[in-house]
This record gives C-alpha cells, structure tokens and sequence, in this order.
C-alpha cells in the first residue's frame, strides 16, 4: 500500500431490501495495480444520514480523493447534501445503462489482467462470487446470479475502478485546483 494515495470511490446505495456498499480504490503506478483501500457494505435498511454520510465525509475531510462514482437513483439527495459542503466537484454521475458497461468492462479485464487486488475479505468476496457478467448489445452488464444475493460491492468496485483508471496526474500537481481549472472544451473561445 502507498502513503497518501489518491482515491476513486465507487458507491452503490440500495436502501429497504438491497445492501449498500462503498469501495474506495487506487492506482499504484510502481506496480500499475488498481488496489483496493477499503470498503464499506451496509445492510439494510440502510440510513443515509445516520450510517453511509458520515463515513463518506470523513474520507472527504481526511482522504485525498480524485472522484466519487455513484448512481443517482437512492444518491442524489446525499450528493446535494455534500455539494453544500464544498465537495460538490468530486461527485460523478454514473448512468447505469450507458456507462456503467465501461466501468464492468474495466473491472473484469483488471480483474482477468490480475491488476485489480480486492482486499481478502469473506463478505466482499462472497458478492463477486454471487454476481455474473451478461453480454448485452452495449457490452457487458453486472447482474446478480439469483434475485435474493446481494452484489452491490461489486457494482461499487466496477464503479471505483472506472474511476482510478484515469489518469490523475493533475490532482497531484500543487498548483491544481478544481473550482479554478476547467474541465470542458465548453469554455474554450
């Protein structure tokens, strides 16, 4: 594990019936592995307030992090909640039809490579036993081998992967700053 790493958060929240579950990933480019930091899976029901916002806003205040993946569907509010903190520019969307086969793309061929290291942990790996890959038109699509398991950790990884495999050279440059350098073609004369 490197000191002070960057990390790329996955977060995948299902609140009455489903677990929710946090994974925080980073590049480590002696190795070019994509390491697991931690993670966090919640069982329902779960209490945004109570349970998911603080550990999230402790990462935010402690942890350096170059990006939160989530899927805005049971997140939003939280996300809005966090945005009036100031962590606003760190929050990224994750369309679950569209982009969410790029981030599953990115997980099994890490996972296949052996560049993705999880940490060993029983309840983490019995949801990436319990999850399957199904091949759609768009590509592949992470989908849960019976109705009643739970695979959210994994859809957090896929999520958290996606976000480490950019590059992130400019976040640890000292003269970057989010709010004062532009990120979009958009604003280009």
């Amino acid at each position: 594990m490197i000191s002070d790493p960057i990390l790329w958060i996955g977060i995948d929240i299902g609140l009455k019936r489903d677990t929710s579950a946090l994974v925080a990933t980073y590049h480590d480019h002696d190795t070019d592995t994509f390491d697991m930091w931690g993670f966090r899976i919640w069982t329902p029901p779960v209490n945004m307030i109570v349970q998911v916002e603080p550990v999230l806003r402790r990462l935010l205040q402690q942890q350096r992090i170059g990006g939160i993946f989530y899927d805005p569907t049971q997140f939003e509010t939280t996300r809005q909640r966090m945005a009036e903190e100031g962590f606003g520019h760190l929050f990224i969307e994750v369309n679950q039809m569209t982009e969410m086969t790029h981030a599953c793309s990115t997980l099994q061929a890490l996972s296949e490579e052996r560049r993705f290291l999880p940490i060993k942990d029983e309840d983490l790996r019995a949801q990436y036993v319990r999850t399957a890959v199904q091949m759609t038109e768009r590509g592949p699509r992470l989908i849960k081998s019976k109705q009643s398991v739970h695979v959210d950790a994994t859809v957090a990884s896929a999520m958290s992967t996606k976000g480490a495999t950019v590059s992130d050279s400019h976040l640890a440059h000292p003269s970057y700053h989010p709010a004062t350098h532009a990120r979009s073609a958009t604003c280009l004369p």
